[in-house]
C-alpha cells in the first residue's frame, strides 16, 4: 500500500512520541523497545506478515531482534498497524495520533471501548463502521479532550503511575495545547456547509469560465490560497491571490503524460535571433518552455505566458533605461529614485555587449497543518548574466562581481521588488504565477486527483502573437564619437593619404558630416523568467494564530473523485470504480470490521445484526469480531 503524506506526517509525530517515552517504559518494565516498538509487538507483526504470505506457523522463523530494526522496517511496522487499526479512516490527524498511541499502550479492545464511551455508542470493543462514523461526525476538539480524560481515568484506576505521568505529558504538551481551539474538523465541516450555502446564494446564473457553467462566485476562484487535502477543496482567502486559470495552466504541464519529468518546468525567455556576421541583433523571439522542447504549443497562447512576457519585457526596459521606442528615457517614480533604483550607468568596462536579467522565485514560504496546505509568500530575485556569442550561439555567463553595474541593479531590484510591484502591477501578477506553480507542484507531488481533460477549459487563452518582435536598443549610453574622426584614424593607421585627403574635402564641403557623431556603445538587454522555486520554507508562525480560521472552502472544479453522500469523505478508488456513492465506512459493500470491499468471489461472507443494523463481514473478520465481543484479552504493545 502506498504510504501517503498523511501517514508520513502521522509517522513523524508517533515516532517522536514513542521515542520520547521509550526510556521511561524501559526503566519501569525492563523491556527493550526501539522507537516505541517492543519485541512482543514486533513478534506479533512478524507472524501476521508471514501468515499473509501463506506460511504456516511451523514455517515461520523467529522475528528479528527489535533493537536491530532498520528505519525502513520500523516504518513498515507502523504502516501495517496504521492500516490494521483503521487510523487511515479517521479524518482528523490529531485524533488518529491520539487513538493510535492509546492502542500501542492499552491494546485495540480497551482503546475502542474508551472511544465508544466518549462517542456515546454501544461499547463492545469493535472498531467498525458505527464507531468510525460516530467518531468522524463528532466535534474533534471535544472528542480529544474527553478521550484524554477517559484515558487518564483508566490509568488511575489501574494504578500505573508511570503511564499516568507519560499521559499527562502527552496530553498537556501535544494534544490539548496543540489542538485546543484550532483543529476542530467537525466545526470546519459545519463552517464549510454554511460557506457553501452563502456561495450558492452569491452565484450568478450563466457565469462562464472557459465555457463551463460554474456554480460558485467566479471571484472566489481568484483568491485561492491553498488546499484541504482531506476534503479536496480549495482554501479561499479574502484577497486576490492564486488565480484558477494560472493553476490550471500549471497542472496542464505537470500532468501531461507526454512530457518527461525533466521537461515539466515552465520558463520563458526573450532570445535574440542570430544572423551570421550581424554584430547587433535586430529581432528577438518569445520562447516558452516546455513548448520549445516538445515543439508544440502548450502555454504559448495562455494568459500565463502573457504575464511572463510583459513582466520580462518591462524589466528589460528598466535595465536599458528607455521606453519601448528606444529613445524616450525611462522615468522611475520618485519613491524608487529615493531608494536608489536608478537607470544603469555602465562603467567603461561594462559597456557594450548583451546582458540577460532573470526573474525567479528564490524562496516559497508555506504553512501546513491537519491536511491543509497554504502558500504564504514568495521572495522573488533578479539575477544578471552576460551573454557571450560563441560560434553563432549565445552562452550565458553569470555575473558575480559586486562592482559590476548590472549586478548592482539586479541586487537593488531584488531588494525593492515589492515596492516596485506597487507601481508596476505586472510584477504582482508574476508573483501570483510563482505561487500557482508552487501550489500546483504540491498538488502534483501529493497526487491530488485531477481530471486532466477538463483543465484546458479552465486555462485562460489569449493571442500572444507576434512571437518575433524588434529588439529595443539603448543608443543613449556612453560618450559620443565623431564619425569623421573615427574614419580619419582608420585611414591614418593604413597610411592611406589619398583617401584621407578626399575625406577632408568632403568634410569641408559638408559641415554636417564633420559634426556627425555616433554612440560609443550600443547596449542590448534580454530577459528570462524561471518559475520553479527550489527553496520551500515552513513559515515561522505564532502557534496561537490560526491561519486557517478565516479561510473559506470551495470544491476543486476539475477534481475527479466523488465524495461520500453521508460524510463528505473521499470515496476510495476501488468503490469509485463501482460507481458507489458512499465511502468504505458507509457503503453496504464493505466489511463492517476491516472496511475492505466484499466481492462476489468472497467465500462464506457472514451477515450480522449489529446495533440494530444489518452488516456484512469477511469470514475471518467475523471470527475476529466474535473474539472481541467475547471479551478475549487484547494485546497492549
Amino acid at each position: 500500500m502506498v504510504k501517503n503524506e498523511k501517514f508520513c506526517q502521522f509517522l513523524n509525530q508517533i515516532r517522536q512520541n514513542q521515542s520520547d517515552s521509550s526510556q521511561q517504559k524501559e526503566e519501569k518494565r525492563e523491556r527493550k523497545r526501539n522507537q516505541g516498538i517492543s519485541q512482543q509487538a514486533y513478534d506479533t507483526y512478524h507472524r501476521e506478515i508471514c501468515r499473509k504470505k501463506g506460511m504456516k506457523d511451523n514455517e515461520i522463523e523467529p522475528a528479528k531482534d527489535v533493537m536491530k530494526l532498520s528505519d525502513q522496517e520500523i516504518d513498515d511496522f507502523y504502516h501495517h498497524n496504521y492500516v490494521k487499526y483503521k487510523v487511515d479512516k479517521i479524518e482528523d490527524i490529531n485524533t488518529g495520533q491520539l487513538y493510535f498511541d492509546t492502542v500501542m499502550e492499552l491494546g485495540p479492545g480497551r482503546t475502542t471501548k474508551l472511544l465508544q464511551q466518549v462517542c456515546n455508542t454501544k461499547v463492545d470493543g469493535v472498531f467498525g463502521k458505527n464507531s468510525l462514523s460516530a467518531l468522524n461526525s463528532m466535534n474533534q476538539n471535544e472528542f480529544q479532550t474527553r478521550f484524554c480524560e477517559e484515558r487518564k481515568k483508566h490509568y488511575r484506576n489501574t494504578i500505573i503511575t508511570d503511564k499516568e505521568r507519560l499521559t499527562d505529558n502527552f496530553i498537556s504538551d501535544r494534544i490539548l495545547n496543540g489542538i485546543a481551539g484550532v483543529t476542530q474538523n467537525q466545526k470546519d465541516q459545519q463552517q464549510t456547509q454554511t460557506t457553501t450555502k452563502e456561495e450558492a446564494n452569491n452565484t450568478q446564473d450563466n457565469q462562464q469560465l472557459g465555457g463551463i457553467d460554474c456554480k460558485v462566485d467566479i471571484s472566489l476562484l481568484n483568491r485561492i490560497q491553498g488546499i484541504n487535502q482531506l476534503s479536496a477543496r480549495f482554501l479561499i482567502g479574502n484577497q486576490t491571490n492564486i488565480i484558477l486559470s494560472d493553476l490550471a495552466t500549471v497542472l496542464q504541464v505537470l500532468l501531461d503524460k507526454n512530457l518527461q519529468e525533466k521537461h515539466k518546468r515552465i520558463q520563458f525567455s526573450l532570445d535574440p535571433i542570430i544572423i551570421p556576421d550581424q554584430e547587433i541583433y535586430q529581432e528577438q523571439e518569445k520562447v516558452c518552455y516546455p513548448d520549445k522542447i516538445v515543439k508544440k504549443s502548450i502555454i504559448q497562447n495562455t494568459d500565463f505566458a502573457r504575464v511572463l512576457f510583459e513582466s520580462d519585457f518591462l524589466l528589460k526596459l528598466m535595465t536599458l533605461g528607455v521606453e519601448a521606442d528606444g529613445k524616450t528615457p525611462f522615468n522611475y517614480p520618485e519613491e524608487l529614485k529615493e531608494l536608489q533604483l536608478l537607470i544603469i550607468k555602465r562603467k567603461n568596462e561594462d559597456q557594450g555587449g548583451s546582458y540577460r536579467f532573470w526573474l525567479t522565485p528564490q524562496q516559497c514560504f508555506y504553512h501546513q497543518k491537519n491536511n491543509k496546505y497554504i502558500i504564504e509568500d514568495m521572495k522573488v530575485i533578479c539575477q544578471t548574466r552576460q551573454m557571450e556569442r560563441i560560434n553563432d550561439k549565445l552562452v550565458d555567463k553569470e555575473i558575480q562581481d559586486i562592482n559590476n553595474s548590472n549586478y548592482q541593479f539586479a541586487s537593488k531590484f531584488t531588494q525593492l521588488y515589492d515596492k516596485i510591484a506597487k507601481y508596476y502591477p505586472i510584477f504582482n501578477r508574476l508573483k501570483q504565477l510563482f505561487k500557482a506553480v508552487a501550489l500546483g507542484r504540491w498538488m502534483y507531488e501529493n497526487r491530488i486527483n485531477i481530471h486532466y481533460q477538463e483543465l484546458s477549459q479552465f486555462c485562460k487563452m489569449t493571442n500572444n502573437e507576434p512571437y518575433i518582435i524588434p529588439i529595443v536598443h539603448s543608443i543613449q549610453l556612453g560618450e559620443l564619437k565623431s564619425v569623421y574622426q573615427i574614419m580619419k584614424n582608420i585611414l591614418d593607421d593604413q597610411e592611406n593619404n589619398l583617401v584621407s585627403e578626399v575625406l577632408d574635402e568632403v568634410a569641408e564641403s559638408i559641415p554636417l558630416f564633420k559634426n556627425l557623431e555616433i554612440p560609443a556603445s550600443v547596449e542590448q538587454s534580454f530577459g528570462g523568467v524561471d518559475t520553479l522555486c527550489q527553496n520551500m520554507i515552513v513559515s515561522n508562525i505564532n502557534p496561537k494564530i490560526d491561519k486557517f480560521q478565516d479561510l473559506k472552502e470551495i470544491d476543486i472544479p476539475f477534481f475527479t473523485q466523488k465524495k461520500c453522500t453521508e460524510c463528505n469523505r473521499m470515496i476510495e478508488s476501488n468503490l469509485l470504480n463501482l460507481e458507489q456513492n458512499q465511502c468504505s465506512i458507509h457503503s453496504d459493500c464493505t466489511c463492517y470490521l476491516c472496511l475492505e470491499l466484499i466481492t462476489y468471489e468472497e467465500s462464506n461472507p457472514r451477515y450480522c445484526y449489529i446495533n440494530k443494523q444489518n452488516h456484512i463481514l469477511h469470514q475471518n473478520c467475523f471470527d475476529e469480531y466474535q473474539r472481541i465481543i467475547n471479551g478475549e484479552e487484547d494485546q497492549a504493545y
